[in-house]
């Protein structure tokens, strides 16, 4: 199980960032967030399977945090 960041805009995801520790992960989402406007999307903190392209291996991963 690793780490991303996700930003989504309607019914896109797209992952921003991978990493294997959620700390890590929530430094570089919190960074992202003042970069950002609301309208750009909706910034999350994941945990999930991902392959070596940093794609979410199906459809499965738990919502940790969400920056509004």
């Amino acid at each position: 199980m690793k780490y991303g960041i996700t930003l989504t805009k309607e019914d896109t995801k797209t992952v921003l960032y991978v990493s294997e520790t959620k700390e890590d992960a929530m430094s570089y989402g919190n960074k992202k967030c003042n970069e950002l406007t609301r309208n750009d999307g909706v910034l999350s903190c994941i945990s999930a399977e991902f392959d070596a392209d940093n794609h979410i291996i199906g459809n499965k991963y738990s919502l940790l945090h969400t920056w509004l």
